[in-house]
C-alpha cells in the first residue's frame, strides 16, 4: 500500500475513501459526478456567455454552490463584460474568478514572505531522482 494514501471524508457525500493528497477531497464516485456537472456548467457558460450563475444552475440543475466552487478554484471564468462577479475574499472588490484580487494576493504573498523572514535565497532546487 502507497504510504502517502491518507483517510479522508468526501467533501460531497461524506464517504470515507483513500486521498493521495492530490486534487479535491472527492471520493471516486463523487469525483466522476463533479467531472460531469463542471462539464455541463462549463457547456451551458460557453454556449451562452451572458447567463447568469443562477440561470446556469436552474438550467444544468447544478447547485449553486458548485458553480461557486468552480469560480473560486479558477476552473471558471466570469466573462468579460459581465455586470455579476464574485468578490475577493480579503478586499471584496469584483473579481471573475478565485479567491483572491492580484492586489490582495500579492500584499498576503509579501506580508508571509516578511512573517517568515524569507528572501528568495532561501528557495531550494529539488534534485532530480530517477528520471522525474
Amino acid at each position: 500500500m502507497d504510504n502517502n494514501i491518507r483517510t479522508k471524508s468526501c467533501q460531497r457525500c461524506g464517504k470515507v475513501f483513500g486521498y493521495n493528497g492530490f486534487g479535491h477531497l472527492y471520493c471516486d464516485s463523487c469525483k466522476e459526478h463533479d467531472t460531469r456537472d463542471f462539464q455541463k456548467v462549463k457547456n451551458y457558460v460557453y454556449e451562452h456567455p451572458g447567463a447568469s450563475a443562477m440561470e446556469v444552475s436552474d438550467i444544468t440543475g447544478v447547485e449553486m454552490k458548485y458553480i461557486t466552487g468552480y469560480l473560486r478554484e479558477g476552473r471558471l471564468e466570469i466573462p468579460e463584460g459581465s455586470i455579476i462577479f464574485i468578490k475577493c475574499e480579503i478586499c471584496k472588490k469584483d473579481i471573475r474568478y478565485g479567491r483572491l484580487c492580484p492586489e490582495c494576493a500579492d500584499s498576503l504573498n509579501k506580508a508571509m514572505k516578511e512573517e517568515m523572514n524569507f528572501d528568495e535565497g532561501q528557495v531550494g532546487e529539488r534534485p532530480k531522482m530517477n528520471g522525474k
